[in-house]
């Protein structure tokens, strides 16, 4: 049998009467909920996922002889313009390496790379570029070769070439070059030859 008219208007009287949070829940009103907390959770965790990476962003996947070829072209720019080299080893699933990319946005840091021949490289999980990256000392990565080849040498072994100064550079888990200024100061240092 129907509901009437009079039962209805007690349903709806006592329906007003109980308090919101012990109302039955509507599906579609669940719903809408489910739709808003997702919406709110892939926000949270686009806004701090790292930025994805490509190779205009340095994040070049080499082989060897692409790397050599690389390194070549950035030699003979640099000796033409009067510019050392930095060779980057890096990898977009290291954190350091993605926070260095977040300050490497930065103009002043923008501006000092100006004066350098840039090379950055993608390791992988060391399965590249692993006996290079040992030979200028790096044990980890972010980490940068800052060189100076004389034009004769650009056909030659870039781990052969002159050193201005190598280090790890860990933004995250180091105690050190944590700020643009900090990239700066590494990166002038080298260039002018008053690095220690």
């Amino acid at each position: 049998m129907g509901m009437r008219a009079a039962d209805h208007r007690r349903s709806i009287s006592w329906l007003d009467a109980v308090p919101h949070r012990t109302r039955p829940t509507r599906p579609h009103t669940r719903l809408a909920g489910i739709v808003r907390q997702s919406m709110l959770w892939f926000i949270l965790f686009a806004l701090f996922l790292p930025a994805p990476a490509d190779a205009k962003e340095g994040w070049t996947i080499h082989t060897e002889a692409e790397l050599s070829a690389a390194l070549k072209t950035a030699c003979t720019k640099a000796t033409e313009s009067g510019q050392p080299v930095l060779l980057g080893f890096s990898a977009p699933w290291c954190l350091d390496c993605t926070v260095l990319h977040r300050l490497e946005q930065d103009p002043k840091v923008i501006a000092e790379l100006a004066n350098w021949q840039r090379v950055v490289t993608d390791v992988g999980k060391f399965e590249r570029h692993k006996p290079m990256l040992q030979a200028f000392g790096g044990d980890r990565i972010a980490w940068w070769a800052a060189l100076r080849p004389t034009a004769a040498q650009c056909d030659t072994d870039p781990t052969t070439w002159p050193r201005l100064r190598t280090g790890g550079i860990e933004p995250a888990s180091g105690e050190t070059l944590q700020t643009a200024d900090a990239l700066v100061q590494w990166l002038r240092a080298a260039r002018t030859g008053s690095a220690p």
